[in-house]
């Protein structure tokens, strides 16, 4: 039987993952890729840059992070300002 997903507060041991996620998320999002001139090289850094310093800033201040877990494995992120 396949183990449900759980919601979880997130603290600063799950940033990595949150940035991965968001990341991925993010790179191919029309908004970022005009924002970001995504035809100028670097873009795929600038993004990357970005939401690290999102999430970074995010947790630093205490705010709230909200988790879906399946199988201790983080697969989605809410970053709740």
């Amino acid at each position: 039987m396949p183990m449900p997903a759980e919601v979880r507060m997130l603290d600063s041991g799950y940033a990595r993952e949150a940035r991965s996620l968001l990341y991925n998320a993010y790179r191919h999002e029309p908004t970022f890729a005009y924002l970001f001139e995504s035809d100028r090289p670097g873009y795929d850094q600038r993004v990357r840059a970005t939401v690290r310093e999102l999430v970074n800033q995010h947790l630093l201040q205490d705010q709230p992070a909200l988790g879906l877990l399946l199988d201790d494995r983080l697969i989605a992120v809410a970053l709740i300002a």
